[in-house]
């Protein structure tokens, strides 16, 4: 559209409008009138001056000056004022804001997705001119082109539109100062803005109001392509946000999630719970993983089994202190505590019954023996194979035998304290290097166990999993001092040092997981000098039984 076709006419209360009959009588086809501004503000023009326009022939529609608020409520806001109908055009006032709170790209999609919803889809106009240049850049927007773009540009000719279009559906050429002629327009004292239709007055009249697009009914977001959905996280204010709070919304797990596009401290947590609902790396930031999980209809998985009751325990204590494996003098170690023995038998128990109904931690250290030079079980393998304790099926046998091997580790790497600091002659001193508890693990090991090592971090963290660290048990017959308490760094690593210690049974289980998968992480483990048993083979087997005959349905 590069010639002046004035055809249309957009005003507000600041327009003094003398006559509708002579701006009919200009040729003016269509008015388009303010309606609305943000999330309170009503034209109180508006009302009165659509009857009288309609009622002198000519079409008529609203816009809406958008800001960057709360997206849903300025739509609510704007089909308060206007109502829905189908001679009414509906228009995006998309420009900069005087108060410098001007929509985003993201709010402006928003915005339209939501109004589409009501109205019917694609059937909003958009008006801009500089802001969407400035907003979407060079990048092509189907989304946006899809709707029919009025654009604000004040030149005689080579007019120019943001990519995402390839020409406007109506010109503003002129503020009725600025741009080229015919400024202003009988009926209208002063300057008024005057825009330019390219085609027919009976064409203006048949696309005017977007007839032939139904409502589409609620918008769902996975209708949009995967591969387009951008990374956001904490900060973020954007139509992927308000999608990804209706997908959070749609597994349950946090129903109330407000779907307001704003990805803020509530929105972080119920990611954070998603992520860690499914077994995915719990960092609070959605990319391409997280998406894909939410598009994908990923199941839960199945929670932590509650601990065992104090009855209970006291009865998987008496079994590990009666096995012969409880007065075992370890080499260059002697006696282990009974609470390590007792605690060991409680971390076994529990992480069988986690085997039992799937959780990804357990199935990691009950896989069946790899070839890799950091699976501890390959590494052992010759041992193993010498006490007939075979590791080349994945279940509970594999598993047993882990933790087998895992009560020599404990022995060996602290004697079984679970409240163990790092080792004092090394300067391993960062957060992330600095070992900690029973197996003086480091928080460095986590990366070869991901995403189950940060979940399992996730899961023993939580105030209602307390009673599954079994820290009663581990520590009997233990004294610790105040420097072994006290922890090195800060941030997860430091979190790290601090958990293995106080929930010895969290201590045990990434140990597990990283003698599957980075059994170097440990000197002893490859020097060879953890002591395997059968007879520790043996005490876990009864505590196996005891888990099948209290828990039948899960056995």
């Amino acid at each position: 559209m590069t010639y002046i076709n004035r055809k249309v006419l957009d005003v507000s209360h600041h327009n003094d409008v003398t006559s509708w009959q002579a701006v009919r009588a200009a040729g003016i086809v269509g008015i388009i009138h303010k309606a609305t501004e943000g999330t309170g503000y009503v034209d109180d023009q508006y009302q009165r001056r659509r009857q009288q326009a309609l009622q002198a022939g000519l079409v008529w529609g609203a816009y809406h000056f958008a800001n960057g608020s709360d997206v849903q409520k300025q739509v609510d806001h704007f089909l308060n004022v206007v109502g829905i109908d189908a001679g009414t055009l509906y228009a995006l006032d998309w420009e900069e804001d005087p108060n410098g709170d001007t929509m985003s790209a993201g709010q402006a999609k928003e915005f339209l997705r939501l109004i589409g919803d009501r109205i019917g889809e694609y059937r909003c106009v958009v008006y801009s001119g500089n802001t969407a240049k400035e907003k979407l850049g060079s990048h092509s927007d189907e989304y946006f082109g899809a709707h029919r773009l009025w654009l604000a540009q004040y030149a005689s000719r080579h007019i120019t539109v943001q990519a995402s279009w390839s020409d406007c559906w109506l010109w503003q050429y002129s503020d009725g100062n600025i741009g080229p002629t015919p400024h202003g327009c009988p009926g209208v004292s002063g300057e008024v803005d005057t825009n330019s239709w390219g085609g027919t007055d009976d064409e203006l009249r048949q696309q005017w109001a977007g007839h032939g697009r139904e409502p589409i009914g609620p918008h769902n977001p996975l209708d949009e392509p995967l591969a387009d959905r951008p990374v956001v996280g904490m900060g973020d204010h954007s139509h992927d946000v308000s999608d990804l709070q209706i997908l959070i919304n749609s597994t349950e797990l946090r129903p109330d999630l407000d779907t307001d596009g704003d990805f803020g401290q509530l929105t972080e947590g119920a990611v954070r719970d998603y992520q860690a609902s499914r077994g995915l790396e719990v960092d609070g930031i959605v990319g391409q993983q997280t998406w894909t999980a939410l598009y994908e209809g990923k199941a839960p998985l199945p929670g932590p089994p509650s601990a065992f009751t104090v009855a209970e325990q006291e009865q998987i204590r008496q079994l590990a202190l009666d096995s012969r494996i409880a007065s075992y003098s370890w080499r260059d170690r002697g006696h282990a505590p009974n609470g390590y023995i007792a605690g060991m038998a409680l971390a076994f128990g529990q992480t069988y019954r986690k085997l039992l109904v799937g959780h990804p931690a357990a199935r990691e250290m009950a896989k069946a023996r790899t070839d890799s030079d950091k699976d501890a079980l390959n590494i052992y393998r010759a041992k193993f194979d010498d006490l007939q304790m075979s590791n080349e099926t994945a279940g509970v046998d594999t598993l047993r035998h882990l933790y087998a091997l895992m009560l020599g580790s404990g022995m060996r790497e602290s004697s079984g304290r679970h409240c163990e600091g790092r080792d004092q002659s090394a300067s391993n001193v960062t957060s992330d290097t600095a070992e900690a508890g029973l197996f003086q693990t480091s928080y460095n090991a986590h990366g070869a166990s991901d995403p189950e090592f940060d979940n399992l971090m996730g899961e023993y963290s939580a105030p209602q999993n307390e009673p599954a660290c079994y820290l009663s048990a581990f520590k009997e017959g233990v004294s610790c001092s105040s420097n072994e308490w006290s922890n090195y760094g800060s941030g997860k690593g430091c979190e790290f040092q601090k958990l293995c210690k106080e929930c010895p049974a969290f201590a045990v289980e990434t140990h597990g997981l990283t003698l599957r998968n980075l059994a170097n992480h440990y000197g002893p483990i490859i020097r060879h000098e953890v002591e395997l048993r059968s007879d520790a083979d043996m005490m876990f087997k009864s505590i196996q039984g005891y888990v099948d005959k209290r828990y039948p349905a899960s056995a």
